[in-house]
């Protein structure tokens, strides 16, 4: 299985800490929460690479809103698990 995806931004702060932002267009609804998916793996991908750990952030150009994502990796992944069990269950 494949999947593909880009990190919009990696920056590190002045103190070493390395930020991790995803740009979002439009008006932000419903819950930052919905992005946890895609932030969780961008996280984990940047901290492998960086070899540190990454903090994730949505920046929402249109309203200039930030909003700092909680990052469960060990839930995201059994999610992901699940829901590749299930596809190939199917036989898809």
């Amino acid at each position: 299985m494949r999947s593909g995806g880009v990190i919009d931004r990696l920056v590190q702060r002045l103190n070493g800490a390395w930020m991790l932002i995803d740009y979002k267009t439009g008006t932000p609804g419903g819950d930052a929460a919905d992005y946890a998916i895609q932030m969780t793996v961008y996280c984990h991908a940047a901290g492998q690479f960086l070899g540190s750990p990454v903090t994730p952030y949505l920046y929402f150009v249109d309203a200039d809103r930030w909003a700092e994502i909680e990052v469960d990796e060990e839930r995201v992944f059994a999610e992901i698990g699940r829901a590749v069990r299930g596809i190939e269950e199917e036989n898809l």
